[in-house]
């Protein structure tokens, strides 16, 4: 018993301690104008770090480009402008083979969209892309071929040969000719009881 009451006594301890937790207040209008404050300074304190080092950047490619001779100069232009031209030359190659392999995705039945993400795709080497397009182009074929053959069908008449009755002369019919029509044709049955 003893130890009973040992365990009640400890029990609202730990209540006392739970309700003793200081609870989180909420700013004030003052603190968080204050915080507003400190973040706007020390978002200037990098701008101006920012605009210091591009400065600083400027200056020395000035200085750099002041003590090149005339012909470093001409070098470095000419090596400017063969990277630019390397870099034009690679896009239209890569335009190119994508208007390539785009036109033979078209020529497999790929809306344009799909053929130009999956040759896109093939010119890059994901080949999962590739052929998750293709299957997809193919599915979505066998689909509109399903749909177009579902359309050419002439409709054929649900049920029995009861289909064209209606609910009012489902009620007019006799025990007899309402237990005949639920041998003959369940589902016309069924779908006038439904709607009694």
């Amino acid at each position: 018993m003893a130890e009973e009451n040992k365990n009640t006594q400890q029990e609202p301890d730990a209540n006392e301690q739970k309700n003793k937790e200081p609870e989180k207040k909420t700013p004030t209008i003052e603190e968080l104008t204050l915080q507003l404050a400190q973040a706007n300074a020390e978002r200037a304190k990098y701008k101006n770090s920012i605009d210091k080092l591009t400065h600083d950047n400027a200056e020395l490619t000035k200085w750099k480009r002041e003590r090149m001779s005339a012909q470093e100069q001409q070098d470095e232009a000419e090596a400017q402008a063969k990277a630019q031209m390397d870099a034009y030359v690679k896009e239209l190659e890569e335009f190119k083979l994508i208007t390539e392999a785009s036109s033979r995705y078209i020529g497999m039945g790929m809306d344009v969209e799909l053929a130009k993400a999956t040759a896109t795709a093939e010119i890059k080497g994901d080949m999962d892309t590739v052929l998750a397009n293709i299957n997809k182009n193919k599915e979505d074929a066998l689909k509109a071929a399903k749909a177009e053959w579902l359309k050419s069908r002439p409709d054929i008449p649900d049920g029995g040969t009861h289909s064209g009755l209606t609910v009012e002369q489902f009620r007019e019919m006799n025990l007899f000719e309402k237990t005949k029509l639920r041998r003959e044709d369940l589902e016309t049955y069924n779908r006038l009881l439904a709607q009694e």
